[in-house]
């Protein structure tokens, strides 16, 4: 009975979603000489501090979206198209967000928590591990310099680890999820030496697995090729971890791609990833009108596309510790925006449902206790086996409870 209720009551509350004001942080390049945008300006985050007491022991750790650049030319028009992903001074001081920063604590399990927005500026997914050079077409691409550099700001100004259990949702979108799937088992061994208390640590990844087909058209540059690119001119590399005992050597830039990473990451996370991802889908089709995709582009989109994603999402990750929210909606990136909590659902399941039960099935007594109430377990779920898997069976593009069609991003 009480599940149903939660779920209603999202449905209800979404018209009062309370989006949070969120105010721009640049980093200290002298505190921190790498962590620079591609062009050498200062990194940063938005934050909003904690709304209430027990939210001081939450923190919600983002990374922003955007695709990427892998060679000099991708990235002199990148930076001509869109400087604002390659550098810090375009940035507003103020910004405001929905979604997974959402203070509305009926639909959010982290809507009192401290958050943490890191705007993308390094192109790289927030994996590359190069300086400046003129082989880089003077671009540097310091992404890991970058989380680093954050999650060591949370700890000194925003007392991340200063209390016993606390939580940190690493968490991203799109070329942020694919970094915050890159990045998050170095999270806590990055803490460790430096925080008074140990923290636990969940990630959300939004978007990230990518499959390993070829594009529906053979002009289409793969995404595997792209990546085997970003892995060579980015650096990288984040090689001292047990993906690269697995794929070495040429093999190496599958550590960065989902449907080889996500198997492989140890800490417990939650994956959402609609099964006809709209980004990764557009890109292999070449289109993402998709009211005009044609019977073969259709088919393209069914087999191989979704059914290598589904089965990557249903048998390749696995562990009670590692949960899948995977719609059949023609959609990328709902962490971000009202559909988080209400729209697209599974088995009357939103994604911000799944998010609550995910943390609470994966985190301790002591942990449980800064959520809100709404997302607390109640006796009787406590002892259930928790449901770790929400992926729809339907079989047609943006088949069940999804988003219009016309508004996959």
């Amino acid at each position: 009975g009480m599940l149903s209720f939660t779920t209603l009551s999202a449905l209800f509350f979404t018209c009062a979603g309370a989006p949070a004001v969120m105010n721009l942080q640049l980093l200290n390049l002298s505190e921190f000489p790498r962590a620079s945008c591609n062009d050498g300006t200062a990194a940063g985050f938005y934050y909003s501090p904690a709304s209430t007491e027990q939210g001081n022991n939450l923190f919600l750790i983002h990374l922003m979206g955007g695709m990427w650049c892998y060679d000099i030319d991708s990235c002199k028009q990148r930076y001509k198209d869109s400087p604002v992903l390659m550098s810090s001074k375009l940035w507003k001081n103020e910004i405001e967000m929905i979604g997974i920063f959402d203070s509305n604590s009926s639909i959010n399990p982290l809507a009192d928590a401290h958050k943490l927005y890191v705007p993308y500026c390094t192109s790289d997914g927030h994996m590359g591990d190069r300086e400046a050079s003129e082989s880089t077409g003077n671009f540097s691409f310091n992404g890991i310099h970058v989380v680093q550099a954050v999650l060591l700001s949370a700890v000194h100004q925003l007392g991340l680890g200063s209390q016993p259990n606390q939580l940190l949702v690493f968490s991203g979108c799109s070329a942020g999820g694919r970094g915050a799937m890159v990045n998050l088992d170095y999270v806590e061994p990055t803490l460790r030496n430096v925080v008074q208390h140990p923290v636990t640590v969940r990630g959300n990844l939004d978007s990230p697995v990518w499959v390993d087909i070829p594009p529906f058209k053979s002009d289409i540059p793969s995404l595997a090729y792209e990546t085997q690119q970003v892995y060579m001119f980015a650096n990288a590399t984040r090689s001292q971890d047990r993906c690269h005992q697995v794929y070495s050597g040429t093999e190496g830039w599958k550590c960065l791609f989902g449907q080889y990473r996500l198997p492989l990451v140890q800490t417990p996370f939650l994956v959402n990833h609609a099964q006809y991802d709209a980004w990764s889908l557009s890109h292999d089709l070449g289109s993402a009108q998709a009211r005009s995709f044609d019977a073969a582009m259709l088919q393209y989109a069914n087999n191989p596309f979704r059914s290598t994603t589904r089965d990557v999402m249903a048998n390749n990750i696995t562990g009670d510790q590692h949960f899948v929210f995977g719609s059949a909606c023609f959609h990328h990136c709902t962490s971000e925006e009202l559909y988080f909590s209400a729209n697209i659902t599974i088995d009357g399941d939103a994604y911000s449902t799944a998010l609550g039960r995910f943390l609470t099935s994966t985190v301790s007594a002591n942990v449980q206790a800064w959520l809100p109430p709404a997302f607390r377990p109640s006796a009787t779920t406590r002892s259930e086996s928790p449901r770790t898997k929400w992926l729809s069976d339907c079989t047609t593009l943006n088949c069940g409870v999804c988003n219009d069609i016309n508004h996959p991003f």
